[in-house]
């Protein structure tokens, strides 16, 4: 199975991730950042991945006065992804910021992301890697 996880904003992480039937076949193909979503169909061109994982946005009321006047990134990143999805017959899936931050990731799999150059890579890694466990992969 062939991931592409991504974590959307101005800047968007990404990670391309392969697994098989267990995690220990979990390995990082590619990662890095693109800009909002610009990059991102020649990532799905190249890598074919059979799923598309995003982190969801959602606007809760502590942020609500900060994102006043703003033009939403994340959501229109998060919507661009999603029409790249749908023109490829790709599933695209969102994640709740929080199912990333709590996947806690074996030594083996993390220890590459310590080389990322942003956490954005790194939140990318977490939901790609939430994402195969809730499908079994252990």
């Amino acid at each position: 199975m062939i991931v592409l996880s991504t974590d959307p904003g101005e800047t968007t992480g990404y990670v391309v991730i392969s697994c098989d039937d267990t995690i220990d076949t979990f390995t990082i193909i590619e990662h890095g950042v693109i800009a909002t979503w610009h990059g991102a169909d020649r990532l799905m061109d190249i890598h074919k991945p059979d799923a598309v994982v995003c982190e969801q946005f959602r606007l809760y009321p502590i942020a609500a006065a900060s994102q006043s006047y703003s033009t939403m990134i994340a959501p229109r990143v998060t919507g661009a992804l999603a029409y790249m999805c749908e023109l490829r017959g790709i599933p695209f899936v969102e994640q709740s910021a929080s199912v990333g931050k709590s996947a806690r990731l074996p030594e083996r799999i993390y220890a590459p992301a310590r080389q990322f150059k942003t956490v954005h890579e790194k939140d990318a890694l977490r939901h790609a890697a939430a994402y195969v466990w809730s499908r079994g992969i252990r």
